[in-house]
């Protein structure tokens, strides 16, 4: 998952000790340990405004910290997570972000709210966005939206470029 962070999200600009941070924080996540891989994005994202949501920095750290949680399969803080990381400005419409809400949604058991994320996920990414994820979430949305005229295979989605 964190090559696909950055492929639907480009990576703010930090200064050179929080890109150690960051860079430290991915090492523990490929070691599986989450724990202090959360402990220094935590810190990080503590020296930000929450209450800016124009500050791409709060935001990555915040989808950071979601996937950590998705790692450790804590659905309910995993959700938040990426809840809080949406309400970011230019958010709305990222597939991968969405994928994530609908993923949480679905192991969650709530389903109005996973079909509706997955929906957004597929719609605006394509089929690609569902590559390397768990068929069970590409099944479910297929079964709910119909395919367009062509299919789903050549549909590639519409432009969420704005939302990286």
């Amino acid at each position: 998952m964190e090559k696909k962070l950055l492929q639907y999200f480009n990576m703010p600009s930090f200064r050179p000790d929080e890109l150690e941070q960051n860079s430290r924080a991915t090492e523990f996540i490929q070691e599986k340990k989450n724990r202090e891989a959360y402990d220094i994005l935590f810190l990080m994202i503590q020296k930000y405004n929450n209450n800016d949501l124009t500050d791409r920095r709060a935001r990555y750290i915040s989808i950071r910290i979601g996937l950590i949680y998705v790692y450790a399969k804590m659905w309910d803080a995993a959700i938040n997570a990426f809840a809080e990381a949406i309400s970011y400005k230019d958010s709305v419409g990222n597939p991968f972000l969405h994928l994530r809400i609908g993923e949480c949604a679905f192991h969650l058991g709530s389903a109005k709210d996973a079909d509706d994320n997955l929906a957004r996920a597929l719609i605006m990414g394509g089929l690609s966005a569902f590559d390397g994820e768990d068929e069970a979430l590409k099944k479910r949305v297929l079964q709910i939206l119909q395919p367009p005229p062509d299919g789903w295979d050549s549909y590639t989605g519409q432009d969420w470029s704005a939302t990286k």
